[in-house]
């Protein structure tokens, strides 16, 4: 798979952005054995994520080495497989961003059904950065998002909906909309966003996009905290430039309504 369009760091306070990157990863590796997943280390897990997919050039080779190293060192933990498999989540798809390995997102797909509510949305949230990218042929991603629906799982109609903003055609994409709200007995308005979806093909998105919100909230909120600590930056320095507006203005997932398309 092809990486984005390159972004220009001259456009951006790299220098500032980079030194955000680190400190975020220390923090995050200092909160990786709390107790709790709390919202704080949510949100550095997903502005790694997102600097990393949408800003891969702005990662120095340092920030790399260590977000490869977080990786292998949480993997290698005695407790992954009961506690770490979700903390590694933001920090693989980090990963995915750098690299657009889809091997990174493996452990996203395999966990998407899983049982725990406050997990599923979890899993969700972290692998929406990476919607676009996926397909709607995918058949493992599919056999979970499916398996949401027979049990009726909390939100289910969701994952549907971030399958969808995936690879395909909008009629095919629309057809499966209509299948599941058809198969699968749900709550009313878990049929009315599918319906939604399989009639007019667009919907209110109040999940993804307040989720995203707050992510962009936050590196806003701590990219201004540190300018505002270095008075020698240059007036013309920049926090955003137009190529990382545009890259989030073309995610489907980031707009209050989603609508399907081909892709």
């Amino acid at each position: 798979m092809n990486a984005p369009s390159a972004i220009p760091a001259a456009n951006y306070d790299a220098r500032l952005i980079g030194q955000l990157i680190r400190e975020e990863i220390a923090d995050f590796w200092k909160h990786i054995d709390d107790e709790t997943l709390t919202r704080d280390q949510e949100l550095r897990g997903a502005l790694l994520a997102w600097f990393c997919y949408f800003a891969p050039e702005l990662v120095s080779e340092d920030a790399r080495t260590l977000l490869f190293a977080v990786q292998k060192r949480i993997r290698s933990m005695q407790d992954f497989q009961y506690r770490g498999w979700f903390r590694i989540l933001p920090i693989e798809m980090a990963l995915y961003g750098l690299t657009r390995e889809s091997h990174w997102l493996d452990r996203h797909k395999q966990e998407f059904s899983c049982g725990g509510s406050a997990l599923r949305f979890y899993v969700m949230e972290c692998l929406a950065l990476a919607a676009p990218e996926l397909s709607i042929d995918d058949d493992v991603l599919h056999w979970r998002v499916r398996r949401n629906f027979e049990v009726r799982h909390t939100c289910c109609e969701w994952g549907g909906l971030l399958f969808l903003a995936g690879r395909g055609e909008k009629d095919r994409k629309q057809a499966l909309a209509r299948e599941w709200s058809a198969t699968y007995r749900l709550n009313d308005s878990e049929h009315q966003v599918l319906d939604a979806l399989a009639r007019f093909g667009m919907v209110e998105n109040p999940f993804f996009a307040g989720h995203f919100s707050k992510i962009q909230s936050y590196i806003i909120e701590r990219l201004c905290m540190r300018r505002s600590c270095h008075l020698d930056i240059q007036e013309n320095s920049v926090l955003f430039a137009g190529s990382i507006a545009a890259q989030v203005e073309r995610h489907p997932l980031m707009d209050s309504y989603f609508q399907i398309a081909d892709s």
